[in-house]
């Protein structure tokens, strides 16, 4: 070591031991005093320029490093706990998701990207194609299928772009299954309602000011209850009959002048309510709505019941009241489990004496109309507890009718006979009927359905006026007896009519 080192090595020395309040004890110490020895005398104070330069530079980068990923460490801490509270405020459930990402999509500038908005929102937003409800529905598509489905590929924007990969559809656990918004003054439906999801089961739009019901309404298939009555709604959309688990469908109160042929697609429909609006008739195929129980279609201007109406053998309530309906089939009698009937202010003149076979009957509501005569057959209702004649042009009452047994009964506003003078009581005068007698009832019994084109008018005439024998409920002609009686009930005397047979009479030739 020669004289010019050991003078710096003492000079280092000396200049350490000054500043023994910064020396730091132990191994690290030494560490310390080295690297502040090298940096400080064979670096900055070197006479080398250059070399106290390059030092410069390094520093002032390694400075530069230092501050860089200190503000970024603190920018990424900031991010992740915005992100985590954003996260905790956003709904939990479908129906949430899509109103916040809409919101969010809406308040995003035009000129921003859009494709990853679009990606988010779909992968937000997962509705089951409405054809084949297998796969998910593309969100941007107003058909609301997948690409392999859609109604219409040449006009749907979306499956004429890119390729869009199918993915099959997982009904949600959580989500909206109920939605009330009835008595809110509501003019439109709310957009994209289709999407809400397959989970919700009851929606409630009644008393607004709806028009207008859109297609998108069939993408809700796990609906059970659609409630649109007390609307200005004029018509309803074919896609309805996609909702094959709705059982409550409310549509009265509107101004609906026919329902879709899809309405019959309904399987599982139970009650059925489109009173007060203008329809016309009901569709053909509402038989096949083999669980409905409960069809109330009064206050319109149907004019016929549909033929296969009588095919619905779990049918409980049926009104037909304030229509124009003129007359009522005899097969009636397939509805077995009818429990109310109503058929008030209509136009019937007469009633099916095949009525007497729906014995489940306990309310029955005939009142203004034109009825003139009823049929013995009444007296098979023994479960009758409310029977309302009242407003018609009955003369009499079949004494089959137990009145008394009936805890309501109106038979008011009739044209009932005043004295036993005033009906013509046929006297029977032989058991044997006469020729014209048995050529009657011959004719009724091959022709059940009363195809009397063929027949003379006064032949027509008799079978239409034919009676019913009280005690075996067989059609009379020109030979039966006939008693009148009165019955006291509710301070009016009703005449009562018995009529018998010559088999079931005691009289003798």
């Amino acid at each position: 070591m020669n004289g010019e080192q050991q003078q710096f090595v003492i000079t280092g020395k000396l200049t350490i031991e000054e500043k023994k309040g910064y020396i730091i004890p132990g191994m690290s110490g030494y560490f310390y005093q080295y690297i502040t020895v090298v940096v400080r005398d064979f670096i900055f104070f070197h006479d080398d320029v250059q070399s106290t330069t390059i030092a410069v530079a390094i520093a002032s980068s390694l400075c530069c490093s230092i501050v860089w990923a200190i503000c970024h460490l603190l920018t990424l801490g900031s991010s992740s706990a915005s992100c985590k509270s954003t996260k905790d405020k956003r709904p939990s459930n479908r129906t949430s998701n899509f109103a916040w990402s809409k919101s969010k999509r809406r308040k995003s500038p035009t000129n921003s990207t859009s494709s990853e908005d679009d990606t988010a929102l779909e992968d937000d937003i997962e509705v089951p194609c409405i054809k084949c409800g297998e796969y998910i529905a593309d969100y941007t598509c107003r058909f609301v299928t997948c690409k392999i489905c859609c109604l219409a590929p040449s006009s749907c924007t979306t499956h004429q772009a890119a390729e869009k990969r199918r993915r099959p559809y997982r009904i949600p656990r959580n989500g909206v299954t109920e939605i009330n918004l009835s008595n809110n003054d509501i003019t439109e439906c709310p957009q994209r309602m289709g999407y809400i999801g397959p989970q919700l089961t009851l929606l409630n739009l009644s008393h607004n000011n709806l028009c207008h019901i859109p297609v998108e309404i069939g993408c809700l298939l796990g609906l059970k209850e659609l409630l649109l009555n007390n609307n200005n709604i004029s018509s309803i959309p074919d896609s309805i009959g996609s909702l094959i688990n709705l059982r409550v469908l409310k549509l009265s109160n509107n101004f609906i002048k026919y329902l879709p042929e899809s309405l019959t697609s309904l399987s599982n429909l139970v009650q059925l309510d489109v009173r007060k609006n203008k329809l016309q008739s009901l569709p053909a195929g509402i038989g096949s709505l083999l669980n409905l129980t409960c069809l109330k279609s009064g206050s319109n201007s149907i004019q016929h019941m549909p033929a296969s109406l009588y095919k619905l053998k779990n049918l409980k309530v049926l009104k037909f009241e304030k229509n124009k309906i003129d007359s009522l089939s005899g097969a009636v009698s397939n509805l077995l489990d009818l429990e109310d009937l109503n058929l008030s202010h209509c136009q019937l003149s007469a009633i099916p004496r095949e009525l007497g076979s729906c014995c489940a009957l306990r309310k029955v509501d005939i009142s203004h109309n034109r009825i003139t005569d009823l049929p013995a057959h009444f007296g098979q209702l023994r479960e009758l507890t409310r029977l309302n004649l009242s407003g018609n042009n009955l003369r009499y009452i079949p004494s089959t009718l137990l009145l008394s047994t009936i805890q309501d009964c109106n038979v008011s506003d009739n044209d009932f006979i005043s004295s036993q003078h005033s009906i013509k009581c046929v006297p029977m005068v032989c058991k044997i009927p006469p020729l014209l007698e048995l050529s009657a009832r011959a004719i009724v019994h091959n022709n059940p359905h009363d195809k009397l084109e063929d027949l003379p008018q006064s032949l027509q005439e008799m079978i239409t006026k034919r009676k019913y024998c009280v005690t075996c409920y067989k059609p009379c002609f020109v030979t039966f007896q006939m008693s009148l009686t009165f019955h006291q009930l509710s301070s009016v005397n009703i005449p009562v009519v018995s009529i018998t047979c010559p088999a079931c009479s005691s009289c003798s030739c």
